[in-house]
């Protein structure tokens, strides 16, 4: 069966090109062995014979037993009902899926777990949102079960013992104790290391609840009430490393109650309503790094309260009511790098307090009104403080202390202006934020002492002047935000100074103005953002200076008119968007100077305000030697002229999306010798003239999505050579005309995705090399015209599924190699011989006519096929297979197969696939079987697998397998078979694997298996055997390693001979099969006195 994976790898690459919003299944072949089902029905879910994981989801079981899904049992490992409405499981609904690991039965109505007792094998079980009251180790399997979440039920009642268990999820319950009577209600849990009872009511935490719990690591008690805890309530929790309290109702902590918890790492007690803590609060948790003390109400820190927490990295007090801080209250702290008292109730705070704190301290959203210097020779020492609400007169005295800070955040402060001595001695400071605050005027020297400051921000203030040598003392600044100001007019170098700024915004700041020289001294800036602003002219001295200008950005202004000459001292420029502009011009020459821009933005420069510009006229866009992309979205154009962008030698990309246009001329685009795409999607085109893309040589990649031709015609695409995709998305086609896809020698994808295409005329696709993948699934299509598709060498991928088709014309491709050809669920009812004459005359990898109405298969339908690996027609409503159907067709030598499953077949005539070169693997399961005639596989003497399983077999003739004498796999699962005479597998000397499983056989004499001496495995599963003469098989059957007999009616003392017989032969037999162990049974196989 090994030899079959690759064959089972491409089947599964057939069926998922069919559409999701077609499918109730998505199949995921992992291997041959195994594969994941996905459904939102019943329906479907067994079309892969090995599934090991299946879900089926957003659907209505409502009773869940044993005939729900019939034909998956063994072979689960993870079974997944989510959101089933199933309000009952019966005791028998997992018979016979003892490899079942994972089960999911979330949001159901589940209101009992007995039905859990026959999975002891079980390591994942989910149980969340259901209607459970009682959980306990009676009906939940304990023996290998590690993971188990039963959060969001009613659950009341716990009760777990299980030493497999490693996570138990049981929050949003109404679980009220975690002791009872006896102790903790969880016993014999040693190796359990998560637990979340978080959302229950347990307003108690009593001493030892955790006592059984030692290997505990992780513990969440969010939002449970919890209003007391008891002294040694955490008992036995000397692997704790995070413990969350948060969300509760606690006022105080025991002293010393973390004691124990000398590996606690996380300690989060947000939320409750602590007033006070006390100095040994946090004894014993030395290794604590994260601290969370937010949402309390604690109005006084003791000085030495954290005495214990040298290794805290991260202290959050935010919004605690804290009033006062006593001296002495952080310094043991050394570790730590972050202190958050934001949202506080502190009025006075004095400077030694934070001596020791060098990180950062975040004080902002007090009502402080005095910050006081403390002793002469404190200074404030960490790197990054955040003052952010607190009103500035309050700290303004102090400022000076702040001579360490590297970082400061004055924003939302009420600063109403900037005198010169406010930030004197801040000589370390590198990033200041005033943005949010009321300052009208930036007076000189007011940053003084500020010689390293790198960023500035003064964002969304009241600024209306900035006065000369403002920032004169800013040698060193690399980025100012003065955006969401009043400023209206640039003077004259208003920014001297500033001759190493590389970064400056002045968005949305209503610029009408810009003075001469207004930029002069910025000699690196690499990037001005002159957005949202109120310009409406630009002339020839607005960006004098500013000869390293890398990006600009112009957009949303209302921009009317560009003198020429405005670029040409931005001959550095990459980047320029003037997008959401008014033009009413784009005057020939308007961007000379800019000979190394590489992308330019006119996104709706025509349809915004009044702009009128209608034509983009010939060397409209010029002297951009460098131009790589252009942006021209969302306008209004009425006619590209000819050669409207001639001499752009760099440009590879343009994109039109959304934008209307007229006409597109002939020789439109000539003369872009370098494009590589072109995005015409969204434009409304109703007519694309002949010729419109021609000589645009080396593009690549065109998308003209979202348009209204309704044809393709043969001169769209002409003198293409080098185009590689072309994307039609959601365009309502009549006809893919003569020649629209000929002559494209690199054409590999064609995206025709939410289009729809009635007829695919003759010759469309022509002398072509080859495609990587043809996908024109779910388009509609009713016809494809005799040679539609000719003379092309190779094909990845045809997928024709999903549309319309009744018919295969003949001829209608002429394709020398394909690897896969898909037609399945169209409406095609006939074959005629010679359908596929001309196709794949080197190789046909797949055919896939699965869901079509055929009915019969008629002599010569697929004569001619070469070199093919797969032909599968599986639910059709075939009902005859005519001899000399499969003539003359040549499978590949190894890994291939045959499918027929899921059909109406009631006969196998004689010599029905006589013809056949090579075949390995045949299917015909699934069927309505119940003759099959004499010789009627005869001719196909190199099948490995023959699949007759789920049909109505119930007699074999003699030469019912006459001619197979090399199978190896034999599968008559689940038929009528009763008996057989001897001499029924007489013709299958080389068979390994026998199953019979699931049929009515009753007597079973050792000869009927003669000549057969290589038998390997035999399943014997689900009949109505009472005895066999083992000792006789086994003297026949030198090679057999394995035998299934589950589900028979043996005989106790017969069933022990034979299996000790088994046992010594070092046979494998299945056991362990009764799930419910009060039924008689030997190692688990059933059996009666």
């Amino acid at each position: 069966m090994e030899q079959n994976a690759s064959l089972y790898l491409l089947f599964v690459v057939l069926l998922q090109l069919v559409p999701y919003s077609s499918q109730k299944c998505v199949i995921d072949h992992e291997s041959y062995y195994e594969c994941r089902v996905t459904c939102t029905s019943l329906k479907g879910y067994y079309m892969c014979e090995n599934i090991k994981y299946l879900t089926i989801e957003n659907t209505t079981i409502t009773i869940f037993d044993e005939t729900t899904l019939p034909k998956v049992k063994n072979t689960l490992y993870s079974l997944s009902l989510r959101n089933c409405h199933i309000e009952l499981v019966e005791n028998n609904a997992f018979n016979n899926m003892e490899n079942l690991q994972r089960l999911d039965l979330e949001n159901n109505q589940i209101m009992d777990t007995e039905f859990l007792r026959k999975l002891p094998q079980l390591q994942f079980l989910s149980l969340n949102f259901n209607n459970l009251k009682n959980i306990s180790s009676k009906t939940v399997p304990s023996g290998q079960l590690v993971i188990l979440h039963a959060n969001n039920n009613g659950i009341e009642n716990v009760n777990i013992s299980s030493n497999s268990l490693r996570e138990l999820d049981l929050s949003f319950n109404n679980i009220t104790r975690i002791t009872d009577g006896k102790g903790s209600i969880f016993r014999n849990v040693a190796n359990l290391q998560i637990l979340d009872m978080s959302f229950n009511t347990l307003v108690t935490l009593r001493s030892h609840s955790f006592a059984s719990t030692t290997s505990l690591s992780e513990l969440k008690l969010e939002n449970c009430r919890i209003g007391v805890i008891e002294n040694e309530a955490f008992y036995g929790l000397q692997a704790l490393a995070h413990l969350d309290l948060s969300g509760n109702n606690l006022e105080s902590l025991p002293e010393n109650i973390f004691t124990a918890q000398n590996y606690l790492r996380h300690l989060n007690l947000q939320g409750n309503r602590l007033r006070k803590l006390g100095q040994n609060t946090f004894a014993g948790v030395s290794n604590l790094n994260f601290l969370n003390l937010c949402n309390n109400e604690i109005d006084v820190l003791e000085a030495g309260v954290f005495h214990d927490l040298s290794n805290l990295y991260n202290l959050n007090l935010t919004n605690s009511k804290i009033r006062q801080i006593k001296l002495g209250a952080f310094r043991a702290l050394r570790s730590l790098q972050s202190l958050d008292l934001s949202n506080n109730s502190l009025e006075v705070v004095t400077i030694d307090i934070f001596s020791n704190i060098t990180p950062h301290i975040n004080l902002s959203f007090n009502p402080i009104k005095s910050m006081k210097e403390g002793t002469p020779n404190t200074v404030l020492n960490a790197k990054s403080v955040d003052l952010v609400g607190v009103d500035f007169q309050s700290f303004r005295g102090v400022l000076k202390k702040f001579g360490g800070v590297r970082d400061l955040n004055l924003s939302y402060t009420n600063m109403q202006r900037i005198e010169t001595d406010y930030f004197l001695k801040l000589l370390s400071l590198e990033t200041l934020d005033l943005s949010n605050n009321n300052v009208s005027v930036i007076e000189e020297n007011c940053f003084t002492d500020l010689g390293h400051l790198k960023t500035l921000s003064i964002r969304n203030n009241s600024i209306r002047e900035i006065s000369f040598g403002a920032f004169i003392d800013l040698q060193n600044l690399r980025s100012l935000d003065l955006s969401e100001n009043n400023i209206n007019n640039l003077p004259r170098r208003i920014f001297a100074g500033l001759q190493n700024l590389n970064y400056l915004v002045l968005k949305q700041s209503k610029i009408a103005n810009i003075e001469s020289e207004a930029f002069n001294a910025l000699k690196q800036l690499n990037t001005l953002d002159l957005s949202c602003n109120e310009l409406r002219t630009l002339n020839t001295t607005n960006f004098v200076g500013l000869t390293n200008l890398v990006h600009l950005y112009l957009n949303n202004n209302i921009i009317e008119n560009v003198a020429l000459g405005t670029f040409e001292p931005l001959g550095s420029l990459e980047f320029l968007d003037l997008s959401f502009s008014n033009l009413s011009t784009l005057p020939t020459g308007v961007f000379k100077g800019l000979n190394r821009v590489v992308n330019l933005k006119l996104n709706a420069v025509t349809s915004f305000g009044n702009g009128n510009i209608s034509v983009i006229k010939t060397g409209c866009i010029r002297n951009l030697p460098q131009l790589k992309s252009i942006d021209l979205r969302n306008n209004h154009f009425k006619l590209i002229e000819r050669e409207a962008f001639s001499n752009l030698d760099s440009l590879e990309f343009m994109d039109w999306n959304g934008t209307s246009i007229d006409v597109i001329d002939s020789f439109a685009f000539q003369k872009l010798y370098s494009i590589r795409g072109l995005n015409l999607s969204g434009l409304t085109i109703g007519n694309i003239q002949s010729n419109a893309f021609s000589s645009i040589t080396y593009l690549e990649t065109i998308d003209l999505s979202n348009n209204n031709f309704s044809a393709i015609e043969s001169n769209y695409f002409r003198r293409l050579p080098w185009l590689t995709s072309i994307h039609l998305r959601n365009i309502r086609l009549n006809i893919i005309g003569f020649e629209a896809f000929s002559y494209l020698p690199k054409l590999n994808l064609i995206n025709f995705e939410g289009t729809s295409v009635e007829i695919i005329g003759s010759e469309s696709f022509t002398s072509l090399d080859s495609y990587r993948n043809l996908n024109f699934s779910g388009l509609g299509i009713r016809d494809v015209q005799p040679n539609a598709f000719g003379n092309i060498k190779v094909v990845g991928k045809l997928n024709l599924s999903h549309n319309d088709l009744t018919v295969i014309h003949k001829r209608a491709f002429g394709i020398e190699r394909i690897d896969e050809l898909d037609f399945s669920f169209n409406k095609i009812h006939e074959l005629e011989p010679g359908t596929f004459d001309g196709l794949g005359q080197q190789q046909l990898g797949s055919l896939n006519l699965n869901g079509n109405n055929i009915s019969n298969l008629r002599f010569g339908s697929f004569s001619g096929i070469r070199d093919i690996k797969l032909i599968t027609f599986e639910e059709n409503l075939i009902h005859t297979i005519e001899p000399g159907t499969f003539h003359d067709i040549r499978m590949m030598q190894d890994q291939n197969a045959i499918s027929i499953n899921y059909n109406k077949l009631q006969l196998i005539q004689r010599n029905t696939f006589l013809g056949i070169q090579n075949l390995q693997t045949l299917k015909i399961a699934y069927n309505k079987l119940e003759v099959i005639e004499p010789n009627a596989f005869y001719g196909l003497d190199t099948l490995v697998t023959l699949n007759l399983g789920n049909n109505n077999i119930s007699l074999l003739n003699l030469q019912s397998f006459a001619g197979l004498d090399h199978l190896q796999n034999l599968i008559l699962t689940n038929n009528s078979l009763a008996s057989f005479r001897t001499g029924t597998f007489s013709h299958l000397p080389n068979l390994k694997y026998l199953d019979l499983s699931s049929n009515t056989i009753s007597k079973l004499n050792e000869i009927v298996f003669y000549p057969m001496r290589n038998l390997d495995r035999l399943n014997l599963e689900g009949n109505r055997l009472k005895n066999i003469h083992y000792i006789s098989l086994l003297g026949f059957q030198g090679s057999l390693s394995e035998i299934n007999l589950g589900n028979n009616r043996w005989t106790c003392i017969e069933l022990t001979r034979m299996l000790n017989a088994f046992r010594k032969r070092t046979i494998e037999y299945l056991s362990n099969l009764v799930g419910n162990f009060t039924t008689e049974n030997v190692e688990g196989i059933a059996c009666s006195d």
